[in-house]
């Protein structure tokens, strides 16, 4: 698989259906239909992915230049981000703080390098914008994702 770009992204729609798409696919097992359904009706509405695109930046990542074929994964990274269980920042760096708070690539693609290459940018990405601390939340259960962050050099906590 040629990962090609990761692009900056306001088209709520696509982003809403690969999100609801992935959701599913990663944590539909862990709910009964009825709340799986409720859930995504309830958290990845067209009106609250365009207010995320208005505080995050998402990119969406494809894998050839054809704008026409769907992307593959994205990333939502959240400026300004302290969270409660992070000591205080530095006096200065209260605003270096983000989060890496979605970050999903859709089945297909696992294993093939993509989420390597999606993580590779969004650090790139978040050093360029001039992050101190990255912060991120994992379900305890999802053991993929969470090798994946180890392995990216991502320190996990039980908190």
């Amino acid at each position: 698989m040629k990962l090609v770009r990761a692009i900056p992204q306001t088209d709520e729609r696509t982003v809403s259906d690969l999100a609801k798409r992935t959701f599913a696919a990663t944590f539909g097992h862990l709910y009964q239909p009825e709340d799986l359904q409720h859930h995504l009706d309830t958290k990845y509405t067209l009106e609250e992915t365009n207010r995320q695109l208005q505080d995050e930046e998402t990119y969406l990542l494809y894998t050839t230049d054809d704008a026409s074929r769907p992307p593959i994964g994205f990333c939502q990274l959240r400026p300004h981000a302290p969270h409660s269980l992070l000591p205080p920042a530095e006096p200065g760096c209260e605003d270096a703080d983000w989060e890496l708070h979605r970050f999903y690539i859709t089945v297909e693609a696992q294993g093939t390098g993509a989420g390597k290459f999606m993580m590779d940018f969004a650090m790139q990405r978040l050093r360029d914008a001039g992050a101190r601390r990255v912060w991120l939340s994992v379900f305890s259960g999802n053991i993929r994702a969470r090798n994946f962050y180890e392995k990216a050099g991502i320190q996990l906590s039980s908190s």
